[in-house]
């Protein structure tokens, strides 16, 4: 939110939206005393969430859908905001969590984009937002994505290796260790991405011991998790 203050005129734009108050209206109520506890029980079970189209959404559709999909023991409540942007009300950490491990998700091939909002319960999986803050002024860019890392030499097909190229792309989720070691094809790893961000193409590792240099491609595996059907790999 930004704020600027012409003859009187306080100017304040939030949401992509101005609005214009004159010192009658300008009145500010000062918050000081902490959230509350029935505040912060609320957003516990919550998750903020933007579907990145600009078309209109059925949102009963949407809701039909994720409820077939996700399976859930509790079910779940959907609010919605402008601009595409959804709360997604839980009713267990359990049923959360679901839906965070297997996010990305899509609906009608847009991509779901989803924030933590809770104040309690920091997820490793979903980056964490102030709960004060509203939906409207989030910013929704990280995506929890399976990365094939390719062509690695086999004797460094490893834990240590696996963290050290991940690290080369983003914030570190999951490394599939049953693709380590010698034989199999790829490295797969769980990254926070920035969508704002093209992927990287490739690294070069150089050994310094073997004194070569091989080429590392990376594919992105998992574009999402289709709400008709959960994409996984082999």
């Amino acid at each position: 939110m930004a704020e600027t203050e012409t003859r009187g005129i306080r100017t304040i734009k939030s949401s992509g939206k101005t609005l214009n108050l004159t010192e009658e209206e300008d009145d500010e109520i000062i918050l000081q005393d902490p959230l509350d506890v029935e505040a912060k029980v609320r957003t516990l079970y919550c998750l903020s969430g933007k579907l990145l189209t600009t078309k209109t959404i059925n949102v009963e559709a949407m809701r039909r859908t994720f409820n077939s999909i996700w399976k859930l023991n509790k079910g779940f409540g959907l609010k919605q905001w402008p601009n595409n942007i959804f709360v997604f009300q839980f009713y267990s950490t359990r049923d959360k969590d679901r839906v965070i491990m297997g996010s990305p998700w899509t609906f009608d091939n847009n991509l779901l984009v989803l924030k933590d909002v809770d104040g309690i319960l920091n997820s490793s999986l979903i980056s964490d937002v102030d709960v004060t803050a509203s939906p409207a002024d989030m910013i929704f860019n990280i995506v929890p994505f399976w990365i094939r890392i390719l062509n690695v030499p086999i004797g460094r097909m490893t834990k240590g290796m696996a963290n050290i190229l991940g690290q080369k792309l983003g914030p570190i989720i999951d490394i599939d260790e049953e693709r380590l070691g010698g034989w199999s094809r790829f490295m797969r790893i769980r990254i926070e991405i920035n969508i704002n961000n093209p992927l990287k193409r490739g690294i070069m590792i150089r050994d310094v011991i073997a004194k070569n240099a091989t080429p590392a491609s990376i594919q992105n595996v998992i574009v999402a998790n289709k709400v008709v059907s959960t994409e996984t790999t082999d």
